[in-house]
């Protein structure tokens, strides 16, 4: 009733006096309806926007609409910016990698002209690739636990004020698992690639 939303607007700070001056109540009669079945609330909202009585309906699900596709989106692009971060990744410890083959062309040489295996002189450079792809997911992983702790109640808060349940939600234990193997991987074939590389260069090199 008005008389029930008056009484509500008085408890709110910014509102007291303002209402205080007025010399009636302006806040017209509001129902809140509160439907189980999407189905029911589609048929209802048609019937009452047809009604002339009724001044103005809002319909706090299409803010829940509004709120799941911007969700989605944002998964869209977390989704985008993975692949991105996984690709630069490769080819910064494939850089590295390359570098430190360079850097060791002297040592890679005399141990080639005692008949070693371009599989032998991979082998701790792989591993090299190993431990900085294991590290940097082990950081990317505290990073999100980090700064999802962070976000969790301002991100929970504004999806209850859009009538949503949203929350974040920490990386499970298959989701680590699965990014500690992506970042071995990662480093493993950027490794595996950028060695291989700098072998043939230096080859073709020495051949002419």
């Amino acid at each position: 009733s008005p008389e029930q939303g008056l009484a509500e607007l008085k408890t709110v700070p910014d509102f007291a006096e303002a209402i205080a001056a007025l010399d009636r109540n302006p806040l017209p009669y509001v129902l809140l309806i509160r439907p189980q079945d999407q189905a029911v609330t589609t048929d209802l909202l048609k019937r009452l926007r047809g009604h002339p009585e009724i001044e103005q309906i809002q319909h706090d699900a299409d803010w829940q609409r509004r709120l799941q596709r911007v969700l989605a989106l944002l998964q869209r692009l977390a989704e985008l910016f993975m692949l991105l971060f996984g690709g630069g990744a490769l080819l910064l410890i494939a850089h590295g990698v390359r570098l430190e083959v360079q850097s060791r062309a002297a040592e890679i040489g005399i141990v080639k002209l005692l008949g070693a295996s371009d599989a032998f002189v991979r082998r701790p450079f792989l591993w090299s690739g190993f431990w900085f792809g294991l590290h940097s997911a082990l950081f990317a992983l505290v990073l999100v636990w980090v700064l999802g702790g962070l976000l969790q109640a301002p991100v929970a808060a504004l999806a209850q004020s859009y009538g949503s349940g949203f929350t974040l939600q920490a990386p499970s234990a298959i989701m680590a698992a699965a990014t500690l193997a992506a970042g071995v991987l990662l480093g493993s074939v950027g490794a595996f690639l950028a060695c291989t590389l700098q072998l043939i260069a230096d080859r073709a090199r020495f051949s002419s």
